[in-house]
């Protein structure tokens, strides 16, 4: 098969993204979504057909890559051909998306862990079981500086979630044990 990349405005793509969002486990995270929304965005054509799709940041870290299920079975070369064609440094891929993360874990990279994301599976937990050495409730704002200093820029508009009550925080004694966002 023959497929070749093309430059493209996002909205261009609008369609086959929303093709790609129904495919996920998982919603994604805000800090890869501010990455996409300021990516390059690139058609995978073949012959006059989009097969799919890809991004790029800042021309060094690929945000974005989908194929239709038609085309899986072209997926690894033309990965290759995206990551030598643009220069590709660094992969941000988030573990909801199958295709993306099987593509990137096929080659030796070096991977750099940043957050792990799951769903609430709904399962009630007996609430005497919950909290029983600390404490889990609402992030108030003297949270903030300790929320920003364990997750860096990963968060943002860390105040801001903070006044909208979409942060929360498990604390025993002290220490900040773990961090909570409702989207």
């Amino acid at each position: 098969m023959s497929f070749y990349f093309q430059e493209c405005k996002q909205g261009d793509v609008e369609k086959v993204i929303q093709k790609y969002v129904s495919t996920l486990s998982s919603p994604i995270d805000s800090f890869l979504e501010e990455h996409i929304l300021n990516s390059t965005f690139y058609t995978i054509n073949y012959n006059s057909e989009v097969a799919g799709y890809f991004a790029v940041h800042s021309n060094r870290y690929l945000t974005q890559f989908y194929l239709g299920s038609s085309y899986y079975n072209e997926s690894q070369e033309i990965f290759k051909n995206v990551l030598r064609d643009h220069s590709v440094q660094s992969i941000m891929v988030p573990t909801c998306d199958e295709l993306f993360l099987s593509l990137a874990l096929d080659d030796d990279y070096k991977i750099e862990k940043q957050a792990y994301f799951f769903q609430d599976n709904k399962v009630e937990i007996p609430t005497e079981k919950l909290y029983k050495d600390g404490e889990f409730k609402a992030a108030v704002p003297n949270d903030a500086s300790k929320i920003t200093e364990v997750c860096q820029d990963f968060i943002d508009k860390v105040e801001q979630r903070i006044e909208n009550r979409e942060i929360f925080t498990f604390i025993k004694g002290n220490i900040l044990l773990g961090i909570g966002i409702e989207l």
